[in-house]
């Protein structure tokens, strides 16, 4: 048969594969499948042994090979081919990055706990953007931070649009973390501005939302200029604004 990827077919899957332990035996099976993907051993592309070969490589029975692969395929690691069998799925973080998400959403963070995070990660991450930015970062800032004003006097419009802001302050960090962990914070952050805004007046949500848009203009121009401690700085300042704004909310 052959070969798809980096891994010949013809190579003993007897030296990347054991027999799976007795507990749990599928989840084994998608540990050592996972090994060999962060090893480099396996790629995106390569296919997989023969669902038959699989069952001998790891000792186990049909069914519990099958739960392997379909536990694997719901992860995004593989992709089952009719007639093809079992390849190799490019990475994507989205699928970790949904599901750290909804973690997050189960447990019910507290407020409090969102914004302490925030001020470790957000101030860090915009202190390396005032150093790190591109050109195409930069333009990117600005037309979220013109999003933002566009949105004023709206409530959902508003809470996606500083969002995206937010993001993009992660993405011009040049820190892939930092990008995965603002998207998967955010609908967490729509969710407990939203309700921060439920607790104020027509005047005062517009007022809020100005002084953020104040907030964000000075950390564009900081970033621009790359000054890393005045954007860090106005950073702070907005966190501090925001912790406010969950606290009369949440009490």
């Amino acid at each position: 048969m052959e070969s798809i990827g980096t891994w010949e077919y013809r190579q003993n899957w007897g030296d990347l594969f054991e027999e799976a332990r007795t507990i749990r035996a599928s989840e084994d099976i998608v540990r050592q499948i996972r090994r060999a993907m962060v090893s480099g051993v396996l790629k995106a592309g390569d296919r997989l042994p023969s669902e038959r070969e699989l069952i001998q490589l790891f000792g186990r029975s049909r069914a519990t090979v099958r739960e392997a692969l379909r536990m694997l395929e719901r992860e995004g690691v593989i992709e089952v081919v009719p007639g093809s069998g079992a390849i190799m799925s490019e990475f994507s973080c989205s699928q970790v990055e949904r599901s750290l998400e909804f973690i997050l959403q189960l447990k019910k963070v507290a407020p409090h706990e969102l914004w302490e995070f925030r001020q470790v990660t957000e101030i860090a991450a915009v202190r390396w953007a005032a150093q790190r930015r591109t050109e195409d970062d930069l333009l990117r800032l600005k037309e979220a931070e013109v999003k933002v004003k566009r949105s004023l006097g709206t409530t959902e419009g508003y809470f996606e649009a500083d969002a995206d802001f937010h993001t993009a302050l992660a993405v011009a960090a040049r820190n892939s973390v930092a990008v995965i962990v603002a998207r998967v914070l955010r609908n967490v952050l729509i969710n407990a501005i939203r309700i921060g805004f439920e607790s104020l007046s027509d005047e005062e949500r517009r007022t809020v939302q100005e002084e953020a848009v104040g907030h964000h203009h000075g950390m564009v121009c900081a970033i621009e200029h790359g000054d890393g401690e005045r954007a860090a700085g106005t950073m702070r300042e907005h966190l501090v604004f925001f912790g406010r704004l969950i606290e009369r909310g949440f009490v």
